[in-house]
């Protein structure tokens, strides 16, 4: 099964609205959960979850770089856009992580450092549920060699 397929999508508003289905493995809920950094459910983050399984699903993180390429591939590229994710995650642990990653490459251009930060916390949240699906997949594999013993 796809690991996407766990993630519901209802449209609300003009706006897309990304939540994980109650059949979703206890694994990826806890993927999904690490991945908000403590913080209360986001809608942004739970689309780059969604994102990152569609990834998997492709098969695209067999190349060890593209997890740039996708961080990359999802930072906003428009100024309104950008500006508004600061708005709305400037108070959240993740935006605080990925800030302090991100600060060694700050310039002066205010909305070039919050994509740098955006890029961070896709960075962030690719990697989490890629190392709990990797993790998953070699507990999987061990019990399959375990039953065939």
């Amino acid at each position: 099964m796809k690991l996407s397929s766990f993630f519901k999508k209802i449209e609300r508003n003009d706006e897309v609205i990304y939540f994980l289905s109650d059949d979703a493995p206890e694994w990826l809920q806890n993927a999904v959960y690490k991945a908000h950094l403590d913080q209360a459910p986001n809608n942004w983050i739970f689309e780059q979850c969604y994102y990152a399984c569609l990834a998997i699903d492709d098969n695209s993180f067999s190349d060890e770089d593209y997890i740039y390429q996708h961080a990359d591939n999802h930072v906003d590229e428009y100024t309104k856009l950008v500006h508004q994710w600061s708005a709305d995650m400037c108070l959240g642990s993740l935006y605080a992580y990925a800030a302090e990653e991100a600060e060694n490459f700050f310039d002066k251009d205010i909305t070039k450092n919050i994509q740098l930060i955006q890029y961070h916390a896709i960075l962030f949240i690719v990697q989490t549920i890629l190392d709990a699906y990797k993790e998953q997949k070699e507990q999987d594999e061990q019990s399959e060699v375990e039953d065939d013993e």
